[in-house]
């Protein structure tokens, strides 16, 4: 009996011991622009503090080289005026991942240029990103489609 339990409890903890290395080795991806991929859906959401809000959704397509294309809408709400819709509004740009799964990306739409920084998580299946251009709070998720 007590070989048994010895035996059950030995392989209990091989078990736990196997589950937290495969865990470890997940832990330690490495990213690339390889790593984003295909098409990604987001919701985007922020504000020039004091001047206007906005809200949105888009469609990001990735091309694993380095290049993006982009379809959105957004509501944008200025103080003191009716919210603007604007449909469908195409964009293009870049974006760069480094090998710890953040990077930087720059959109081109409206004759506007954005900047933004990103984080992949769970092997790029999830993109959290933030606008880095100075006086813009603008947040970004996506998942992979």
């Amino acid at each position: 009996m007590k070989q048994s339990v010895a035996a059950v409890a030995l392989s209990i903890i091989l078990l736990v011991l196997i589950g937290s290395l495969q865990a470890s080795a997940e832990d330690d991806q490495s990213c690339s622009n390889a790593s984003l991929r295909g098409s990604y859906g987001f919701q985007i959401s922020g504000s020039i503090p004091n001047v206007l809000a906005i809200g949105g959704i888009a469609r990001v397509v990735f091309d694993g080289k380095g290049n993006f294309t982009q379809t959105d809408d957004v509501q944008i709400s200025v103080s003191g005026q009716a919210p603007i819709v604007i449909l469908d509004r195409p964009g293009t740009g870049t974006y760069t991942v480094n090998p710890d799964c953040t990077g930087s990306e720059t959109l081109n739409e409206g004759g506007q240029v954005h900047h933004s920084r990103l984080v992949l998580v769970n092997h790029g299946k999830k993109i959290f990103d933030m606008s880095s251009d100075p006086g813009v709070v603008l947040t970004g998720v996506g998942e992979k489609q």
